[in-house]
Formats: C-alpha cells, structure tokens, sequence
C-alpha cells in the first residue's frame, strides 16, 4: 500500500473553525482502497479537514461480496483516516445505491457539502442530490474533483455542466483547460487547488547509503528512479528505451524502477536482455526511504495526468527531476529553474535530459532547491486545505445570497 497521511505530523494542521462555523462535509469516492495518488489525495483532504475542526465523512466504495479477502484489505487501508478522526462509510458505488448510502446520510443531519471524486462517485453524488431536490428536502452543495486531462465520459460532461454541480475543483491548470475544451464547462466553475504532499516526511534527509548497499549499487553511483505503475500513459518504456544507452555506456549509471506491474511485466518481457544496471521492483509504501537512494526521479507520462504527486514528493524531498511536458507536470516542473522539461514521447530529448542531469549534479541540486519552495509554497496539506475550504464557503454564500 502506498504511504498514507499517517505519517502527517500531528500539527501539520491546527483545528482552526469553531462551532459556529464548522463545516459539515462528505467524501464520496468509488475508490475501493488507498492504493494510487487519487485516493491518497482523498485521505489528506479529509484528514487535513478534520484537522482544522471540521466534521469530515468518507463514502468509500466497497465490493457486494463482504467475505472476499481483497474487500477487507481495502477496507484496512481506510484505517488512518479513521484514527485521525474521519468518519468512514461504505456502499457499491453503482446502480444507486451510492445515491441511497448518501441519502441515509443526509437522514442524520445537516450536511453542507458533498465532494465527490471519480466519474461513478460523481454519478451517485449527482442522483442522491437530485433526488433529494425533487423531494422538497435540503441537499447540500455538490463538488467534483477532476485529476484528469482525458475526456470525461458525455454523460459525465453533462453532470458537470448542470447547475447541480456548484464547483469542479481541478488538480491543474491544465486540467481546467481540458474540462473547457472537451466538457464544454464554464471557466467560471472551475478551481484550480494543487495536491498536496507531506512535507514532514518528504522532506531532504542524507542519502540512503544502506538501501543502495541492499540493492548493490555503489555510494558514488548515479541513480535514476522511476516510481510508477506499469500503464501505457507512464511512458516507462520510453524511459527505458531513453536510459539504455547511459546504462551502457556509464557503469557509475542505475536505473530503479518501482511501482505495480513493473518487475512482473518490464522484468518478463526483458529477461536476459535487461541491461546492466536496471533494477524493478514492485509497488514499495515507503516511498519517501526509496526517494533518499535517488539522485534524479523521472516521469515520462504521455497522457491522462494531472499533475504527478511523484514530482511534488520528490522536490520536496529535495531530489531532482526531470519530467516530460504533460498535462499539468509543467506546471511545477520549469525547463532550467525547477527541473528539466522535455517533450512526451521524445526519446531522443529525455535522453539527452538524463545525460546533461548525469553531467551537471550540482546544477540539477540548484533546480530542486528552487522546486522544494514552490512545494513549500504551492502543496502543502494546510494550503490545500485551506484553498478548499475557500471554495465550500464561496459556494454555500452564493446559495445563501438572495436570488434576483
């Protein structure tokens, strides 16, 4: 399981809201655990809330067949959120019954805003809402959360655009952009609040001279990390393809890849050809331990980002990156200043990247230095919490002014 806000420390977020003007504020996600950036975004969210005294629910999605091994794993990755304060409930995030979990809710008392995340928490969100509008009962302000630049589904467009939907809060600029132009959604609906990360623990420690010693690799080497799961859209192949050749060419040069599929697929498919140097591993928690064993962390995505939290996790931790310019990673990741930039899908132009940041440490530590405070000042968890709590109140004072 990926690291969890667990490991927040316990005055990362100081209970700021009194009684008067405590929020009451719902999480429906049709995550079924906290296993990939989205969840984990959710968890800090929720917690980061609760954190500043306000009444925080999650409405996870949960398999029909409660007996099924799988279900009670995802079911104990919930529990930090739990043990930080947040209330965790739990229905199939399909064919209503969402919608019904969510109603049940409403049932017990004043709720002020509904967050929703993914496309099918989204839908049930939309219905529960809707339903209790058709009623003549109270619903409260219904937000969507966007991490994506694909496409949303037409029926999903169309709840997007409806007035039910009082603010779409999306993890980039270049994510609002996508939902103008492909949703046709009003600019004027949309929010940009960055993800955050947790800046206690991805935060500069020395190098991690153990772990490299585990894995053999020398204490001067040069290590590139890799740390995503195995999808199309990573572009892990054209890392590979790009770090091959310095692989080759420079024994002081190793590449460690890690995240789920990685050895499984990438190791089956190389074999004996795998190059010297290459290291995989499967999805590891303690990210923040593997990113002090990195001289350099890449992401190669080509399509559906938003904005990676590896590149928010890694400058925070003071390591520097380069990345391909998609979706939202250009956002923090300035060609020269934060980290290098290169087109997606150019494996000519990453390599060349990776062999300029192999020549030129000292100026990639300058880069990373200068991305560390823009996570500092753009993605920690109280300035995420704040910017959201910013957007719940400026909806509920528009639904509370008089009309006309």
């Amino acid at each position: 399981m990926r690291a969890m806000p667990a490991g927040i420390a316990p005055d990362a977020a100081r209970r700021t809201a009194t009684r008067a003007d405590r929020l009451t504020i719902v999480h429906v996600a049709s995550h079924r655990g906290v296993y990939r950036g989205g969840a984990v975004q959710l968890g800090r969210m929720a917690i980061g809330q609760t954190r500043r005294g306000h009444d925080v629910t999650v409405l996870a999605s949960r398999m029909r067949l409660l007996l099924h091994r799988r279900t009670f794993g995802d079911r104990r990755s919930w529990a930090p959120l739990s043990r930080a304060g947040v209330r965790m409930a739990f229905a199939p995030m399909k064919q209503g019954r969402g919608a019904r979990a969510l109603g049940k809710l409403f049932d017990r008392g004043r709720v002020d805003v509904v967050h929703a995340h993914r496309d099918e928490a989204l839908q049930e969100a939309w219905l529960a809402c809707e339903q209790r509008a058709e009623s003549g009962g109270a619903h409260p302000a219904l937000v969507a959360q966007r991490g994506t630049t694909s496409p949303p589904p037409p029926s999903v467009a169309e709840i997007f655009r409806s007035p039910r939907v009082a603010r779409i809060v999306a993890v980039a600029e270049a994510v609002k952009r996508a939902l103008v132009e492909h949703a046709d959604v009003d600019p004027a609906k949309i929010e940009v609040v960055y993800g955050s990360v947790d800046t206690t623990r991805f935060a500069p420690r020395p190098r991690d001279t153990a772990l490299r010693a585990q894995l053999g690799i020398p204490d001067d080497a040069f290590v590139v990390g890799s740390l995503s799961p195995y999808r199309v859209e990573k572009g892990l192949d054209d890392l590979l393809a790009a770090m091959t050749p310095l692989l080759r060419s420079r024994p002081d040069t190793h590449l460690v890849m890690i995240g789920a599929g990685v050895a499984k697929r990438l190791g089956a498919r190389l074999g004996a050809d795998a190059p010297r140097g290459l290291h995989l591993f499967e999805h590891q928690a303690d990210v923040a331990a593997w990113l002090a064993a990195m001289d350099l962390t890449v992401s190669a995505a080509t399509d559906r980002e938003g904005l990676s939290g590896v590149l928010r996790e890694s400058l925070a931790a003071g390591v520097p990156v380069i990345s391909t310019d998609c979706s939202g990673n250009g956002e923090i990741v300035r060609d020269g200043i934060t980290g290098r930039l290169v087109p997606p899908g150019d494996i000519g132009a990453l390599g060349g990247a990776l062999a300029w940041a192999a020549d030129h440490r000292d100026e990639m530590a300058a880069m990373a230095r200068t991305g560390r405070r823009w996570v500092l000042d753009h993605c920690t968890l109280e300035a995420q919490a704040a910017a959201l709590e910013a957007v719940y109140r400026g909806v509920l004072a528009e639904r509370a002014a008089p009309s006309g």
